[in-house]
């Protein structure tokens, strides 16, 4: 596929429409040149221009008729390129300015996740090199103090921080200014979907994933995952911190009261905890030419949540190993 470091302007009509990539980023990595007509590249700084919309095949809802009472809330986000999905069930939650105040608060964090935030928290930075000094992509932003923490641990990374909300992309921006050490000063932010990325193949030496497979619709989350493996390299490393499979033995797996409570506030969770999430990594992986040579799996409050961490090689060295021996 063939490549391009040339900037591009908001302003420039022949770009497509839903990423936008902050002028740092499109000057240390290659953009795919022929992206899909929902991969626009434009400059973040000073703010995020608004996108017009992104690739949204997993829409799972009709959507309501015109004049309905929800078109003033979750429509508004749609119309500025956030996914249906993502506006339609989730705009109280990580779109709206007021929720993003709300919600980023460690005590609000920690009393959603039962308490486990910050254990989830340090069971992912323990998987981070202190030295590591290649490309990391963290793909979305998340709530607390994941990111600053991930790039302090990490000063000598070249650490990219890509979400399809400008709102949630500044306020990651201002936690990591007043972050200890100035942790941000070489952070490379851009606005981009998920499943449309606008980098290049091979791009990154880890790929970071915090909370976000289960709030994605099943064929969503295949294309992200997808992508994810696309732009890493074949020796990079995939850590995902997650909720984990659906089970018979943990009390907030048996009670069903609880397991439904739970699920109507995550209307995609229930599929995800009933896949096999080390399967679907290994098929994604294969697809992309590359093979899970190494699991590292902590789980986190019995087993209802855990992190993921994935070594890979190309295929086709796994292969040859295997022949020889």
């Amino acid at each position: 596929m063939q490549t391009s470091t040339q900037k591009v302007h908001p302003e420039d009509p022949s770009v497509g429409s839903s990423a936008d990539v902050s002028a740092t980023g499109v000057e240390t990595l290659q953009l795919r040149e022929a992206a899909q007509p929902s991969a626009q590249v434009i400059e973040l700084e000073p703010l995020l221009a608004p996108a017009a919309k992104p690739h949204t095949a997993a829409s799972t809802a009709a959507s309501p008729a015109e004049g309905s009472a929800d078109n003033a809330t979750w429509r508004k986000f749609h119309k500025q390129g956030i996914p249906e999905y993502l506006a339609r069930r989730y705009w109280w939650a990580y779109l709206w300015n007021v929720s993003v105040w709300f919600f980023d608060h460690a005590f609000i964090i920690n009393t959603i996740l039962f308490g486990n935030y910050f254990k989830l928290m340090r069971a992912a930075l323990t998987r981070l090199d202190p030295e590591f000094d290649g490309r990391v992509l963290q793909i979305t932003c998340v709530y607390g103090a994941f990111t600053p923490s991930m790039a302090e641990k990490m000063p000598k990374c070249e650490l990219h921080l890509l979400d399809v909300a400008d709102v949630q992309i500044q306020s990651t921006l201002r936690k990591l200014r007043v972050a200890k050490g100035a942790a941000a000063a070489g952070v490379n932010p851009a606005r981009m979907n998920a499943e449309t990325l606008a980098y290049a193949d091979n791009s990154f030496d880890k790929v970071v994933i915090f909370f976000l497979l289960h709030e994605l619709p099943h064929d969503a989350r295949a294309r992200a995952l997808d992508e994810a493996m696309r732009v890493l390299r074949p020796n990079g490393k995939l850590l995902i911190a997650e909720y984990g499979e659906l089970g018979t033995t943990h009390v907030m797996h048996r009670i069903k009261f609880l397991r439904n409570t739970l699920e109507a506030m995550e209307p995609f969770l229930g599929r995800f905890r009933k896949e096999n999430l080390v399967e679907k990594i290994r098929d994604t992986a294969s697809r992309a030419g590359m093979a899970v040579t190494d699991v590292f799996q902590l789980p986190v409050f019995g087993g209802f949540y855990r992190v993921v961490d994935f070594a890979m090689k190309p295929a086709a060295d796994v292969q040859s190993r295997a022949g020889k021996s």
